[in-house]
Order: C-alpha cells, then structure tokens, then sequence
C-alpha cells in the first residue's frame, strides 16, 4: 500500500504539472509580468515546479498537524519513536497512520520534483538540490520502511 500510495502522489503531481503546462493560463501570471523580464531569471517551467512545491508544502502541512495530533494513539507511547518489531513484520503489517500518508505524499513529490530536476538540469543546475532530494527520499523512505520514528517524522 505505501508504493501505491508513493505512485499515485508521483502521478498526481506529474498530472497538476501536465495541467499547468497545457493550461498557461492557470495559476501561472502571464509572460509579459514574469518571464519577459530582464531582472527575472524564473522560466515557466520553474513557475510551474514552484507551484507544484507550494501545493506539496501545503499537504504536508495539514499532514504534519495529522501527525501530531495522532500522537497520543501511539500505545505505548514509545510506538512513536521507536516499534521493536521482534517478528521483522514491516511497514505492510502495521496500522496506517498519518506519518505514513504524508510521507508517501512527500516521497512521491520528491521523486517527482528530483526527477524534474535531472530534467531541467542544463536549464537550472543545482546540486545542492539534487543532494537534499536523495537525503530526504531515503529519510523518508527509511521511516516507511521499518516504522521508525513515527513521532519526530512529523517534523520533516
């Protein structure tokens, strides 16, 4: 359930992306404010991943609130640092929390935007970026894994 759930926040966001693109109109100012201009480096393309961020950052605030208020179903409440799973039953074999959603909403989005990235690299080069996308993907992916760190996972 977390790859579908990674698959389908990567697809939502490659489709909002694709509308965005195919509709210029739509959550972007026209040319002739922004990307005409001299001063301004931001192509339309960097608009639209700019959104794109805005829109995950958004989700993953309301997720992080979820995620804390959830806190308190953690029984025993260690359950939210650290599962000593002594039957090495991973992520599949756990109840779903809002870490978990929120965390495959912020994979999925990072795998999308890294991949965009490595997309416009010629156009907007940036390693420090690529860097921190990988980081947090395995981060994230590390936390769905096993069912580490539920609690401080809302921070991220």
């Amino acid at each position: 359930q977390m790859r579908r759930n990674i698959a389908l926040s990567f697809v939502s966001y490659h489709l909002l992306y694709s509308v965005l693109r195919f509709f210029p109109h739509f959550l972007q100012p026209k040319s002739s404010q922004l990307f005409e201009k001299k001063q301004c480096r931001t192509t339309p393309a960097e608009w639209r991943d700019k959104v794109l961020s805005t829109v995950n950052a958004l989700v993953q605030i309301v997720g992080g609130v979820m995620c804390y208020l959830e806190w308190e179903s953690f029984q025993p409440l260690s359950t939210g640092w650290i599962s000593i799973d002594t039957n090495n039953n991973h992520f599949d074999n756990k109840p779903h929390t809002f870490v978990q959603y929120t965390g495959a909403a912020l994979m999925g989005f990072l795998i999308w935007d890294l991949s965009w990235m490595v997309w416009h690299y010629g156009e907007t080069p940036d390693k420090e970026s690529i860097v921190h996308h990988v980081l947090f993907i395995l981060t994230a992916y590390y936390n769905a894994h096993g069912w580490y760190f539920s609690k401080c996972f809302a921070w991220m």
